[in-house]
């Protein structure tokens, strides 16, 4: 009877630990498409869930979320003096409901390629919405009648339809060319998965064109930037891991991009994406201008910055750079953590990687890779945009944190439960 009441206790918990990953992911992909207070809801229920099963150390932040704390803290003391209060603290408050779920799932038992199945169906569906826009605008429309959209952003989305520039179902291209941009991430990873299975590896290809080509559709040129950098960082410290040799794998890389720059510029489909970059009138499409403006108002803020949240209110548009943007806001002192909190987890993933592969934890070096992806995506794309202050791209980092984390801590306690046996 013992071991029968462990076992329902064991399968309780492992039961909680991955809905409560479920819930976290599934708010990232419903963001736009369900009511306002279910997003809200879900990251909060997926954090209760992890607080029932951690009980008496709930509180405690681990190592691996420490530094993200503490730049919480620093947006929460700047709402303090921000022209806008209220979105600060209403950033403030999502950004630690991430670093307390991270926190507290860190050291659970997280079934991660459950959640990338889950992730690779997800991301097809939402990118699907783009196919469907360019091949029957009908039946787009039909499908944009159910979703709880404004008159004004219908228009928008038809508006921007006649240059090439799709939004499929979304009400703008960031999401669009953002999930396109996770779908590559999830093709990658099988692509960089170690297996003889040649389906796998199909599957994964399958994926990352459909992924590559939703990009294109979006005409989103930040995110496609930040796609391809993240992609080759990927490949070439997965390759390096792995003990290729760095001549080879530089052959083999522009190989694989010289054939897709080719391919991709004979697509139709690449068309808007073409014009956007080949005859744009304003390349940086006004961005030199929100610069110019942000280092205005940092030479008046330099050490405090103009308080959380407070961009928007300020330049009457986002910084459309995080780091200019968390310099104007948080200060020099904001910036600096951010910077170091941020860098040094992507470099700490990029050492788990080689780790697995000496610790022959080979199992590993796929999901590292992923996390990789994630980290290395937003932190190029944050150069032209703002990643930091869209929840449903700030939830995505969170969980390649998480990935990445909780990976290296399953292998420190199989490391040490090997070491206590011999």
């Amino acid at each position: 009877m013992k071991w029968r009441n462990n076992f329902s206790i064991t399968f309780k918990r492992s039961s909680l630990v991955m809905a409560s990953i479920y819930f976290f992911t599934l708010n990232i992909f419903v963001k736009y498409f369900a009511p306002g207070i279910v997003t809200k809801f879900l990251p909060v229920l997926a954090l209760v869930l992890l607080l029932i099963v951690n009980r008496k150390k709930s509180l405690n932040i681990q190592q691996g979320a420490a530094g993200y704390f503490l730049f919480g803290l620093i947006c929460f003391f700047g709402s303090a003096y921000s022209v806008s209060p209220m979105k600060g603290l209403m950033f403030t408050f999502s950004f630690f409901v991430s670093v307390l779920f991270v926190s507290n799932a860190i050291t659970l038992n997280v079934e991660w390629r459950k959640i990338l199945i889950f992730s690779s169906v997800m991301c097809p569906v939402l990118t699907t919405g783009l196919v469907i826009q360019l091949v029957n605008p009908n039946l787009h429309s039909l499908i944009l009648s159910f979703l709880p959209y404004s008159s004004e952003e219908v228009y928008l989305i038809h508006a921007w339809a006649k240059y090439g520039w799709l939004c499929g179902f979304f009400p703008e291209r960031a999401p669009a060319a953002f999930f396109s941009s996770m779908l590559c991430g999830c093709g990658l990873y099988y692509l960089l998965n170690i297996t003889e299975k040649k389906k796998i590896k199909l599957y994964g290809l399958g994926l990352y064109v459909f992924g590559i080509c939703g990009i294109l559709l979006s005409a989103k040129r930040g995110l496609l930037l930040g796609m391809l950098i993240a992609t080759v960082v990927c490949y070439i410290v997965n390759r390096k891991a792995l003990g290729k040799q760095i001549l080879i794998i530089l052959i083999a890389l522009f190989s694989i991009l010289a054939v897709g720059y080719f391919i991709i510029l004979n697509l139709s489909i690449s068309e808007g994406m073409i014009n956007r970059i080949t005859k744009s009138e304003d390349i940086f499409t006004h961005r030199l201008d929100i610069y110019s403006n942000i280092l205005k108002s940092i030479k008046k803020h330099f050490l405090l910055g103009t308080g959380s949240l407070s961009a928007d209110a300020i330049l009457g548009v986002g910084g459309h750079n995080i780091y200019l943007t968390v310099l104007m806001e948080n200060g020099i002192v904001g910036v600096v953590v951010f910077i170091y909190v941020w860098f040094s987890e992507l470099i700490r993933c990029i050492k788990n990687i080689f780790l697995s592969v000496r610790g022959n934890h080979q199992e590993y070096i796929a999901l590292f890779t992923f996390s990789l992806f994630i980290q290395c995506f937003f932190v190029i794309y944050g150069m032209s945009g703002n990643p930091l202050y869209d929840n449903y791209i700030l939830y995505f980092y969170f969980l390649g944190v998480l990935l990445n984390e909780n990976s290296i801590y399953r292998i420190q306690k199989e490391n040490s439960r090997n070491n206590n046996i011999s």
